[in-house]
């Protein structure tokens, strides 16, 4: 104007907030007040309204829930209520109660209570199957209608079902299920299934193989198996103590005459030659078949053996009536200038665990009496051949797999 004052034209004055991206109110805050997360009318921005039937949850329009399952009501308008709503499946429908498949459901099994008001409580209701029955310890599911003891519960020494039944003694529910660590539920009882722990798992016969139930069963890293109530030595070419008692593979009495299937066996405490007749060095001592004194006693061909009385070891006659010359040295049986070592001395071998029991004779006596093999042909093998009970000092394998002696009644002891 004529005296050079300052006028304002067109001033705008501070007003009510509103949703528009600006500040309204002058306060240096643009949109305060409302809340993108729930506002309908601006759910996660300005002017973004939610339409019916619908809710602004975290920003984003979704349809509405049901969000009491218990007041009959349709909270969300959906035309269904409660339970009747998917929005409730898993939702607490009261106390102890649970929306499941479209209707109210138990939740708690063992308190004896209706809790769904169906007519029905605890196991007897469908609805808790598989669930727990027993609030106080545990260890007990409902099953088909009934309690079972759980999988879990089959050696903790309570009657988690009550039926009257503990543990593996409740054998309809706990049958070959776990009863702890290195246990298994079978005929009523428990019994032991580790048996190289140093435990007496099924706490009810003894440790290992101490325990019956271990015969058969390994009793180490590989190796060992338990019998007849004792760790024994099974893999003989290892060259590991399997069994723990200070002697490994041949030197142990476990491995005795076992066959290594290589023309090989244990044999005197070490791994031995024995088939004598296929010009092999099969233990790879350096020496093949008669060389090895390893075939001392055993046969080379019919009715010849390797004989123990010459040197370099040859073969000798194992028959000595029969008029022939069987081992090649021009002489036959008892005759000649030179006859056969073994027909003229009692005591000659007729083969590996046989001697001949009389001069120029073939009568045979057994003197090997733990290997299983009826080495004097006489249909008796051990100790049902009497040779080896009226033999002193003659070894036999008593039944626990030890050594023993043949008593007169052919038992080893």
């Amino acid at each position: 104007n004529a005296k050079g004052e300052v006028v304002c034209t067109g001033e705008v004055r501070p007003g009510a907030e509103a949703c528009n991206g600006l500040d309204d109110n002058c306060d240096g805050v643009v949109d305060e007040g409302f809340n993108f997360q729930t506002d309908m009318a601006n759910c996660g921005a300005c002017g973004k309204a939610c339409g019916a039937g619908t809710a602004c949850v975290g920003g984003s329009c979704a349809k509405r829930s049901e969000l009491d399952c218990n007041n009959t009501t349709d909270d969300d308008g959906d035309g269904k209520t409660d339970c009747a709503d998917t929005d409730c499946n898993s939702q607490a429908c009261g106390p102890n109660c649970l929306c499941i498949g479209g209707k109210r459901g138990e939740a708690v099994c063992s308190n004896t209570a209706d809790d769904d008001s169906d007519g029905t409580s605890d196991c007897i209701d469908s609805d808790c199957d598989g669930k727990e029955c027993n609030a106080t310890v545990g260890g007990c599911v409902c099953k088909d209608l009934g309690k079972s003891e759980s999988a879990s519960a089959c050696g903790d020494t309570h009657d988690n079902d009550n039926d009257g039944l503990t543990d593996c003694a409740d054998s309809t529910d706990c049958d070959a299920k776990a009863c702890g660590t290195g246990c298994l539920c079978a005929g009523n009882k428990g019994t032991e299934t580790a048996c190289n722990d140093g435990a007496d798992n099924d706490k009810n016969q003894g440790t290992d193989c101490a325990d019956a139930d271990c015969v058969g069963k390994e009793c180490g890293v590989g190796g060992c198996t338990c019998v007849l109530n004792r760790k024994t030595e099974t893999d003989c070419g290892d060259t590991l103590d399997n069994d723990n008692d200070g002697q490994a593979d041949c030197a142990d009495y476990d491995c005795a005459y076992k066959n290594f299937g290589d023309n090989t066996r244990c044999q005197g405490g070490k791994r031995a030659e024995f088939n004598c007749n296929d010009g092999a060095d099969n233990d790879g001592d350096g020496k093949a078949d008669c060389a090895d004194s390893d075939c001392d006693g055993v046969l080379k061909s019919t009715n010849v053996i390797c004989s123990i009385t010459n040197t370099p070891r040859q073969t000798d006659e194992t028959n000595c009536t029969d008029n022939a010359d069987n081992d090649g040295d021009t002489f036959k049986d008892c005759g000649g200038g030179k006859p056969s070592p073994n027909c003229t001395n009692p005591g000659g071998r007729c083969g590996f665990g046989c001697v001949l029991s009389a001069t120029c004779s073939n009568t045979k006596k057994e003197t090997v009496c733990d290997d299983n093999v009826d080495n004097d042909g006489d249909g008796n093998r051990d100790c049902n051949d009497t040779d080896c009970s009226s033999t002193t000092g003659n070894v036999c394998r008593k039944a626990d797999g030890t050594a023993g002696t043949c008593q007169s009644n052919k038992t080893c002891t």
